[in-house]
């Protein structure tokens, strides 16, 4: 919830006074304590009750009470069970639009009850989940407050949409609400062009472009101008021993990612993934151009490691047994998001896969604000195309190669080696300034200022 929280901080500064609803008790995947830096003092916070599935689904999927369910459709350990895919077909087809859905009637009551004892003048909801927007919508019927909408990702178009498994009837009602949020809000915008494109088709309005962005206070620390074999900008051994990495094990490769190192030494070129890596953007073409370069260069197969920090679905650790790369992998399970900045700016290449779905030109992860802001070489392997494609390229912060170019991302790669062992790996990063998170709030400031009006 970067995007929101980030909101929070920063818009006393364009004359707004933010006011919090959340759940209490809610269930999410990962709870991050350093985050709570960025609230700013005196912030009115509304908390209520929530009921959600979770510890059913858990107990019909046979896992444990402490075991999380993440979002994506992850899967660590295994193939999906029947059972898992019977949870699916039933989050679908009656948890609608999603999980949190039970908390909309109660939010509904108790917001119209409080803000008639303390009005606000304006209101933002935020989705996904996109309960979310049918509160919004409830509390608009009743009081027409003035309402933003703001799309994270979308609804109908969002990319595992199809893996829900809808009845015609479920299929119905999601395109219903969503249609119903389109045409109530005051003002409606969400992270990208070309799915500001597709809203603009569903509702026939105009829908404001509001990207992510990075808080530049979250990168205190100048990365270096050039980062190369020197050793110049590299993580050492201690530096690396003070951040809490470990090595899970993964069903079934336990015994090879066993004798993988957990420290770096300040020789190595690192290609780095922050954040979740689904099946969807776990391309194949990255593995193998990774094999044949190792196969091809001896001294790429030494100085390579591939850095994966964060939680991943099981196919990705089988294509990189499968490609032999296993030696090269350096799993960190989880960092504080305070931590991960270090990490990024000493990366050699920061890799950014898109997703391998329809709704794929539209897609711009929150990260790659974060790798701009590191000032490091990108390497997107999606659509080239696509509105991350044209970030980066604007920004001339890196390459972009097809998701089925092989060729390409090895002869990259390549290239970025070479530049690497010369000490002269860099890029020019121009104009990431206009991301920055404080900028970004201005403009949610500005359409609030134009509906209020």
């Amino acid at each position: 919830m970067q995007r929101v929280l980030k909101f929070v901080k920063y818009m006393r500064e364009f004359g707004w006074e933010p006011v919090v609803y959340t759940a209490e008790g809610a269930a999410y995947p990962i709870l991050d304590p350093t985050l709570e830096k960025d609230i700013p003092e005196g912030i009115k916070i509304y908390r209520h009750k929530i009921w959600e599935p979770y510890e059913w689904y858990k107990k019909f999927t046979g896992q444990k009470k402490e075991e999380t369910v993440y979002s994506g459709f992850i899967s660590e350990n295994k193939k999906i069970s029947p059972t898992q895919k019977l949870s699916i077909w039933i989050r679908g087809n009656f948890f609608i639009p999603d999980a949190r859905c039970f908390w909309i009637k109660p939010s509904v009551k108790f917001f119209v009850d409080e803000l008639k004892k303390n009005p606000v003048d304006a209101m933002i909801s935020s989705g996904p989940p996109h309960t979310t927007h049918m509160i919004a919508l409830g509390v608009k019927r009743k009081l027409n407050i003035p309402w933003l909408a703001d799309f994270r990702d979308p609804w109908t178009n969002i990319d595992f949409y199809d893996q829900l498994m809808l009845t015609r009837w479920a299929d119905a009602k999601h395109k219903h609400m969503e249609k119903q949020v389109l045409m109530s809000a005051d003002a409606i915008d969400t992270v990208s062009w070309h799915w500001a494109e597709d809203f603009q088709k569903l509702s026939g309005r105009k829908i404001e472009v509001v990207t992510n962005g990075f808080d530049e206070e979250d990168f205190p620390e100048k990365t270096p101008e050039k980062i190369g074999a020197s050793g110049t900008g590299q993580l050492g051994n201690s530096e690396m021993s003070k951040s809490p990495v470990t090595l899970s094990e993964v069903e079934g490769f336990a015994s090879a990612y066993a004798s993988t190192p957990l420290s770096m030494t300040s020789q190595k070129f690192v290609i780095a993934h922050v954040g979740s890596l689904n099946k969807d953007r776990n391309h194949s073409s990255l593995w193998e151009a990774l094999k044949e370069l190792c196969e091809e260069q001896k001294e790429f197969r030494e100085k390579l490691v591939i850095q994966l920090i964060g939680k991943n679905d099981f196919s990705v650790y089988q294509l990189i047994e499968k490609n032999q790369l296993t030696q090269n992998l350096q799993r960190i399970d989880y960092l504080p998001h305070n931590e991960v900045g270090a990490y990024q700016r000493r990366a050699s290449v920061l890799y950014l896969p898109i997703n391998n779905t329809p709704n794929a030109l539209g897609i711009v992860p929150g990260k790659l604000f974060e790798y701009l802001a590191a000032r490091r070489p990108i390497l997107i392997v999606g659509t080239e195309d696509g509105d991350s494609a044209r970030i980066v390229r604007e920004a001339k912060a890196g390459v972009v190669c097809g998701i089925d170019d092989k060729t390409k991302i090895k002869n990259e790669i390549s290239k970025m080696f070479a530049l690497w062992k010369e000490g002269n790996l860099k890029v020019d990063a121009k104009g990431v300034e206009q991301y920055s998170r404080k900028k970004i709030a201005g403009k949610i400031a500005d359409l609030l200022n134009g509906i209020v009006k």
